[in-house]
């Protein structure tokens, strides 16, 4: 069970949800998962870090935020993910509804 949503079962639906948390795999999924319920159908969510492992020149700094992009590239590989807007370090897409 989705804990945010038990946590507000009369939750408002949101158009923009930015999402900058656990920058591991299994974190960044349950990040995205818990917080795709509070979107509107066609709505925006925002993650932060993503593709911010290839800026780093030094291994234990890419190990911390590569869960991030495998994450994000699960959702575009499963179709979960719609088109994909990339700035810097920030990916923008619109999920085909709650993830998980």
């Amino acid at each position: 069970m989705n804990w945010l949503k038990h946590c507000h079962p009369d939750h408002q639906l949101v158009d923009f949800v930015f999402v900058d948390g656990n920058h591991t795999f299994d974190g960044c999924m349950g990040d995205m998962e818990a917080w795709s319920w509070f979107l509107k159908t066609g709505s925006l969510m925002g993650v932060h870090d993503y593709n911010k492992a290839n800026m780093f020149d030094y291994p234990e700094r890419k190990v911390i935020v590569k869960g991030v992009d495998e994450a994000v590239n699960h959702l575009i590989e499963t179709n979960i993910a719609g088109p994909l807007i990339i700035i810097d370090t920030l990916v923008l897409f619109v999920p085909k509804g709650p993830i998980g």
